[in-house]
């Protein structure tokens, strides 16, 4: 599971961490959102910006099975990423099952505000961002686009998010009554939760320190192992 590693031309962590899976695939790889800073299927100039870490998961995509959980900085993705099983915001969370334990997944933003969530509508789609593209190659072709990703690589991603207990609890309504786990990303914190048996897992972001969780099973239970990537 690797969450938020907000990819750009100044943060490339995840381009050699994708490499050296390509040597060692994983049975499966788990991309939780936000993978990159900027990333819209449908507009050229993001497209281009992140075209080698986009190849480089669709070779992944062949040698291992690879689920992409859009965020809110990377959508419209499923044309990029054929052999990939693309989860848009709208089909999350969405749960998946381990060793005949349920473990309930998302980016983690499904329960934002209203005014959250009708920005991201009206900015998902096809229709709002053909607009964007125009206006976008309109101002010395792909000035609005770089000024964002500009704006987004100064961001502090790694600073504490203190409303995070808050939100936890309210989370829990949003998946199976069944559910072991709830792992999700977009907070960047890397904490976990107890919600009465049902264990909430907060990845931390790979931006950061480049860590990311692997799951196995031990004693019949479910464990997530964090990890750290160190290039070599």
């Amino acid at each position: 599971f690797v969450a938020d590693a907000h990819y750009n031309p100044e943060r490339r962590a995840l381009l050699p961490f994708l490499n050296s899976l390509l040597k060692n695939p994983p049975p499966q790889l788990f991309l939780m959102g936000d993978m990159f800073d900027l990333l819209v299927g449908t507009l050229p100039a993001t497209v281009e910006a992140n075209r080698e870490v986009i190849d480089t998961i669709n070779r992944l995509a062949t040698r291992c099975q690879v689920i992409y959980l859009e965020g809110n900085h990377d959508f419209l993705l499923q044309r990029l990423f054929p052999g990939v099983k693309v989860v848009p915001l709208e089909k999350q969370p969405m749960t998946v099952t381990f060793h005949d334990q349920l473990i309930g997944v998302a980016h983690g933003d499904y329960d934002e505000g209203a005014l959250y969530r009708f920005f991201h509508r009206i900015l998902r789609s096809e229709k709002g961002l053909g607009w964007i593209d125009r206006l976008s190659l309109n101002c010395y072709t792909g000035w609005l686009v770089r000024s964002l990703q500009r704006r987004m690589a100064q961001k502090s991603l790694c600073r504490e998010y203190d409303r995070l207990e808050e939100k936890i609890p309210s989370k829990r309504g949003f998946y199976p009554e069944k559910t072991a786990w709830i792992v999700e990303g977009h907070y960047h914190q890397g904490r976990e939760k107890s919600l009465g048996g049902v264990h909430y897992q907060n990845l931390p972001a790979f931006a950061c320190k480049q860590s990311y969780f692997c799951v196995r099973l031990t004693d019949n239970a479910v464990v997530f192992e964090l990890r750290q990537y160190e290039e070599s």
